[in-house]
């Protein structure tokens, strides 16, 4: 009939007479679905009998005319029973023998029940996995009633595995004062899991009833809240980041918006949201809303920008330094008590402006369905919110800025000096998306909050676990707080410390430098060089266009086959431009192009000297995007009789020779693909460093009282993910894991860098034909001389000893000693790059800061600030929105709280810098390699030529 038209096309076992029974066996389904999660299991034998669910129209329909059914509450199946329903025939050997023969003996009852083959329908799909298998479904009574003659057969173990058992719930047990713990017996773990050996201890077991989700009341019984829980937030009072449609004024339609959805314009109705005007746009001008906004206030001398949240509807954290319209910009002078209005410089960046405007209110329109409006006619240029930053006093505040890696936001294109603008880190928004309203109670994110120094006595308790970072030999040591040492009014000025280190120290500064140094000597005695593509080209004999081509994914049209075996690949896929991928120990991108390695040259001239006919028809026809394989092996003249059939032949021929050479030499398993900005060793590589710590003399250790030590000489593995993100890291340097937030890495556990992976963001950015040579600029960085953890996104680190969670890092490292950690929690050993003052005596000259510091009403116990660091901010926002020009001061003061950052550049390691400790400095204009080569070239020398 008519209803049951939509399920004409599809295979149904039994096809609905009516479509009725169909959906109400489905609501059926929703109905125990939800019941089994609120009120347990409802039936064990009740099962939706259709391959296919109806048409949710149809659903709709017969849903008012649903009655809720009450399901039989049938006992649990037994696990053989479960088995039996669930294995195929070709699984049978997991059941008893007594009962495989149910399932493929011609004799059998339910023989029907396991077909040894059935329909598959792809109902649209590709993979077969994802098809609908269109088989019988089981009577649960028909199985039990063959499975009775079998059970008798299985044995006394097989029976006792067919039963229910009982839960246990054990729990630990203390030792009595009389009792000793070596009557115990010691639980040894087969080697090949690494475990240690389990210590003596005592549990007790005891019956554990499981409680009821069916009873409503009585002892046992779990009442399972319904809705959202106590101190929940929906809607306006979401957290910033969370999207709410409800923290501002709109509304909403459906309409044709052409909405970009992965990509690509939707041809249907979207849900089109248009802003109300709300405080912020209602005041129409710039001078207006800078007047309010931007001025700011002084409180304690110091600056304090207006907090705004941004991005709605995400609403991120951010502080304001500027408004512009089409004919300037507002921002603040060097006091930071005025509003500073500067020209645009030319026609040019007026209309540069104006398109930058268009640009927001397009993007919102087709990208997020968000009607904005033309008016006002102005942009918001703001700081975002870079995380929490702890001062050396212990207190936590916001800190805002992007570092000068050259992240920058999607949103961040600038209409002035880009190079200035990227360095600020200022993102641009539409002063719709922007609120400034936060009297709301999603203000205040907990994952955010500021709190003031703690005194030392409660941050640094005695015999918490701490890691030493003074300036001197003992730098990164663990160790724990013992006591604390008081001045002469009783007040807590610093701590004394029980470190560990071992007996020879001279021992321990080689092992920091045994990275770097042994990566020095193999480049030193001929590692693996890189040289770029026109050279390589030139040495091979071929044009840089098919080196380009067949060192990456090339291929040429088989024309004897059909489908995607046409595509014969020929290519070695060493790289990947597209992707922005290269391979371990073959390719590197340098400043102007590819650069290749002695390996993958070899590898590129042995493909050569086997197909050389091959390349030279593809140099000759490089302008042609996909060639035959006949066009590529087809000889001049066929020395056959018959032709065309001998030149097939041939073709064929060498086709099968080419796909043989390429699975005995192409081992792209081996093959590791990263980012081009990640910096990874070789295999090789991490296998020296590897053999050279292990012959490090591993002395006995000692214990070493220090006294009298500041609070910043001290690391807490909790700040580690404050403080470490300031250190910079570089390929082969000494580090030791100092974070508590992941049990993966055993605390103390010390290693070495072997990989470095860039943030996704900066690979995001660089993309893009800008950014090009901040690519570049990136890998030199950590090649030469480290690079901030700000743009680390991960950290590869071979350790010195094993660990359970350990791994090979893809192979290129002993089994459990490699593992994959954030930047911020190690600590570089090799750099001493937050290397402090110990005395906790004060020193004559503060140590700087770099951030303005929050209003002492939020955080109390806070100095002020200078105004020279105020006017440094200041001139860095002017310089971003205008020529120099003639500035015209507008009256008017904001208010503010927060801070903002001036990212300094990171701590350059100690042989680029004047505290080197090795024996001799290179000259500052030497790369990396020289200098470590020349600094272990002088040292050995001295040690004589033997040595």
């Amino acid at each position: 009939d008519d209803a049951s038209a939509p399920y004409a096309g599809q295979a149904f076992r039994s096809p609905p007479s009516s479509v009725e029974p169909m959906c109400r066996h489905y609501i059926m389904s929703l109905q125990w679905v939800l019941m089994y999660y609120f009120h347990g299991c409802q039936s064990w034998s009740w099962f939706y009998p259709y391959h296919y669910a109806p048409c949710i129209s149809d659903v709709c329909a017969n849903l008012a005319a649903y009655k809720v059914e009450n399901f039989n509450n049938d006992p649990p199946y037994t696990p053989y029973e479960q088995l039996m329903c669930v294995l195929p025939p070709y699984s049978r050997k997991l059941l008893p023998a007594p009962l495989r023969a149910l399932m493929v003996d011609v004799h059998s009852p339910i023989r029907d029940m396991f077909p040894t083959s059935f329909e598959v329908d792809m109902n649209g799909k590709k993979m077969p996995w994802e098809a609908v298998v269109l088989i019988n479904f089981v009577d649960i009574e028909r199985i039990r009633a063959a499975m009775v003659s079998k059970l008798p057969l299985l044995s006394e173990d097989e029976t006792k595995r067919n039963s229910r058992g009982k839960n246990m719930l054990y729990s630990y047990a203390p030792l009595d004062v009389d009792e000793d713990s070596g009557d115990l017996p010691e639980y040894q773990a087969p080697s090949c899991l690494k475990f240690p050996p389990i210590r003596p201890i005592r549990c007790k077991g005891m019956l554990f009833v499981m409680p009821s989700l069916k009873a409503k009341s009585g002892n046992g019984s779990l009442q399972l809240i319904r809705g959202l829980v106590e101190g929940s937030v929906t809607r306006a009072h979401m957290r910033p980041g969370f999207p709410s449609l409800f923290t501002v004024s709109h509304t909403g339609k459906l309409a044709f918006n052409a909405t970009e959805v992965f990509g690509f314009p939707s041809k249907d109705e979207s849900l089109v949201v248009t802003l109300l005007p709300d405080s912020l746009s209602q005041k129409g001008s710039a001078q207006e809303i800078s007047a309010e906004l931007v001025g700011g206030k002084r409180v304690h001398g110091a600056y304090r920008p207006r907090r705004v949240f941004v991005a709605w509807p995400y609403l991120r954290d951010a502080v304001l330094v500027g408004v512009s319209d089409e004919n300037g910009v507002y921002t603040v002078d060097a006091s930071g008590a005025k509003v500073v209005y500067c020209e645009h410089g030319s026609p040019v960046e007026r209309g540069i402006w104006k398109k930058k405007h268009m640009d927001s209110v397009f993007q919102a329109k087709k990208m997020q369905a968000v009607i904005l409006g033309d008016s006002p006619k102005i942009l918001v240029h703001v700081l975002p919110l870079r995380g929490m930053k702890l001062y050396p006093n212990g207190s936590l505040v916001r800190e805002y800025g992007f570092p000068t890696s050259g992240q920058r936001g999607a949103a961040d294109r600038p209409w002035a000096d880009i190079d200035e603008w990227v360095q600020l880190g200022v993102q641009t928004y539409h002063p719709g998306v922007v609120l400034t309203d936060l009297s709301g109670a999603w203000v205040n994110n907990p994952r955010f909050a500021e709190h003031a120094a703690m005194p030392l006595e409660r941050s640094l308790p005695v015999a918490s676990r701490v890691f030493f970072i003074g300036r001197t030999p003992l730098y990164g040591h663990p160790g724990k707080i013992v006591d604390h040492a008081k001045d002469r009014s009783g007040s807590v000025v610093g701590v004394d410390i029980q470190l560990v280190a071992n007996t020879d120290i001279g021992a321990t500064k080689y092992a920091n430098y045994l990275g770097v140094n042994t990566l020095a000597h193999r480049h030193h005695i001929g590692g693996e060089r890189y040289r770029p593509s026109y050279v390589v080209a030139r040495e091979i004999g071929m044009s840089p266009l098919l080196l380009s081509r067949i060192t990456s994914k090339m291929t040429i049209m088989d024309t004897t086959k059909s489908g995607d075996a046409a595509r014969l690949h020929i290519g070695l896929d060493l790289k990947f431009e597209a992707k922005r991928l290269k391979v371990i120990g073959y390719t590197k991108r340098g400043p102007n192009g590819w650069l290749f390695s002695d390996r993958a040259v070899d590898l590129i001239s042995r493909y050569k000297a086997n197909f050389p006919d091959m390349f030279a028809r593809l140099d000759r026809r490089s302008d042609k995007d996909m060639l035959t394989a006949s066009e590529c092996f087809a000889p001049e003249q066929a020395s056959d009789a018959d032709g065309d059939a001998g030149s097939r032949k041939f073709v064929a021929k060498q086709v099968e020779r080419l796909k043989s050479w390429h699975k005995a030499n192409v081992d792209r398993s081996a093959m590791v693909q990263v980012p081009i900005e990640s910096e990874l060793l070789t295999k090789g590589e991490i296998d020296a460093i590897v053999a050279a710590q292990a012959q490090i003399r591993q002395g006995a250790t000692k214990k070493i009282l220090l006294r009298d030590i500041r609070r910043e000489a001290v690391l807490r593995p909790a700040d580690a993910q404050y403080l470490l993100k300031n250190q910079s890291l570089m390929i082969g340097h000494r580090v030791v894991y100092v974070s508590d937030r992941s049990g993966s890495v055993p605390l103390g556990a010390k290693g070495y860098i072997v990989g470095i992976h860039a943030k996704d963001g900066n690979s995001e950015q660089q993309t893009q034909t800008p950014n090009q040579s901040a690519s570049s600029q990136h890998m030199a960085k950590v090649r030469q001389e480290g690079v901030s953890a700000d743009m680390i996104h991960m950290v590869e680190v071979v350790f010195d000893k094993e660990f359970i969670d350990g791994t090979t890092l893809e192979g290129r490292c002993p089994a459990y000693r490699g593992a994959l950690v954030p930047p911020y929690q190690v600590l570089d050993l090799t750099s001493w790059g937050l290397g402090q003052n110990v005395s906790s005596k004060p020193t004559a000259a503060p140590r700087a800061v770099d951030t303005i510091k929050p209003a002492p009403d939020t955080v109390s116990q806070r100095h002020g600030i200078g105004a020279g660091q105020t006017a440094r901010i200041a001139a860095k926002v002017r310089a971003t929105f205008n020529r120099p020009a003639a500035a015209t001061v507008v009256d008017g003061e904001g208010s503010g709280a927060l801070s903002v950052v001036v990212q300094q550049e990171p701590t350059p390691a100690p042989w680029a810098s004047n505290s080197t400790t090795m024996s001799e400095k290179a000259p500052a204009n030497s790369s990396h390699a020289t200098r470590i080569i020349s600094q272990l070239t002088s040292a050995l020398g001295k040690q004589g030529p033997e040595s």
